[in-house]
């Protein structure tokens, strides 16, 4: 008898079975076709429908389930799956990412360390990993990086200074400081960064001049990309506006209203608060959670590109890193995406490749 398997009675005629095991599972689908040839509705909606009843097995002590599910078109799986749950009486297990709940970037990261958190900025920007990678000017991003990182371990400086009693972070420095900054505390973090930088833009020698000065007068480390060389003939200060050109690209897909929407983004505040709204995506598992990112079509496709790619990574970091808890309570994870060729990410722990091969150790099925 079949034992951990999904009812899938319509695709019968393509794999020749009504039921799919766990082993098979496993192994992933990849569903492929001309556009309008009926994919979703012919392949992956009879999958999911399946995923959605939920794993059978005969000895009474079945699998549960956490999904996620990527719907960037139309909507089809979304209100697909809402329908079979309700029909089934299940619909408090949606959760929706939308922008009264939101994703945090640095969830469960607090101990990674600052250069780290800079690289992984950089790295799920999707404008400014594309220019970095066919670019003829790496020499500007690489100090554009530099740079960014010298300002991220100054305000860990800051925050980690118990006698700056005034001052609780980098931010508060500068608006107490700097007259004319359009920096403010309760401004998101990549925000304050675009402001500091548009300050600098209006004066780059007298700016960080003026910068340096206040750097050494709270005894912090001066970054030594443009403020320890803001004499005049300083070939970094001269060219400080192709290092601006990459940070660009980074406010072009952090700063959006679209994106603030959907993440909140701070390197220094990795914890979720109920304050913030936010969901927890390793408790949407352990929870046995059905987790929907599906923007509508007021959303930018581009940021939705970059969330969605975001919310996989993610995902999949927390599939494996809740595996031994998973095991003991039995619970199998899905990823459901349509149009997942725009979600695809290439990094060394969850991007597909190396990913891919581990779930069927891991109990992760992908569609």
């Amino acid at each position: 008898m079949k034992d951990n398997y999904i009812s899938t009675p319509e695709l019968n005629p393509m794999f020749g079975d009504s039921d799919m095991i766990l082993d098979d599972l496993v192994r992933h689908f990849l569903i492929l076709g001309e556009t309008g040839s009926g994919k979703t509705y012919s392949a992956v909606q009879p999958l999911l429908k399946g995923v959605l009843k939920g794993i059978k097995n005969t000895n009474g002590k079945g699998y549960k389930t956490s999904l996620l599910i990527i719907d960037p078109k139309q909507n089809e799986l979304t209100r697909y799956a809402q329908f079979q749950m309700t029909k089934s009486d299940q619909e408090t297990r949606l959760t929706y990412i939308d922008k009264k709940k939101r994703i945090n970037f640095f969830e469960g990261l607090d101990s990674m360390s600052i250069r780290d958190k800079a690289d992984r900025i950089c790295e799920f920007s999707d404008s400014f990993s594309a220019s970095t990678a066919n670019s003829h000017n790496q020499e500007f991003a690489e100090f554009a990086m530099a740079f960014f990182l010298d300002i991220l371990e100054c305000d860990e400086v800051v925050r980690s200074k118990s006698e700056n009693e005034d001052v609780a972070n980098l931010w508060e420095l500068l608006e107490l400081e700097v007259p004319g900054i359009n920096i403010h505390s309760d401004h998101s973090y990549m925000q304050n960064m675009k402001s500091l930088l548009v300050y600098i833009s209006k004066d780059v020698k007298k700016v960080c001049m003026c910068l340096k000065k206040i750097f050494e007068e709270y005894k912090l480390p001066v970054p030594s990309t443009i403020l320890q060389q803001s004499g005049y003939g300083s070939r970094l200060i001269e060219q400080f506006f192709y290092q601006k050109q990459y940070f660009d690209l980074l406010f072009k897909d952090y700063c959006s209203p679209d994106y603030e929407a959907f993440i909140f983004l701070d390197p220094f505040d990795c914890e979720i608060k109920k304050e913030q709204q936010a969901i927890s995506i390793r408790d949407m598992i352990l929870q046995n959670k059905i987790l929907v990112f599906a923007p509508d079509e007021t959303v930018n496709k581009h940021v939705s590109n970059c969330v969605g790619m975001l919310i996989k990574s993610l995902y999949f970091k927390y599939s494996l890193e809740t595996y031994k808890e998973r095991l003991q309570t039995n619970t199998f994870v899905f990823y459901v995406c349509d149009e997942f060729q725009r979600f695809v990410t290439c990094d060394d722990e969850t991007g597909e490749q190396s990913f891919l091969d581990r779930c069927r150790a891991y109990n992760i099925a992908c569609i």
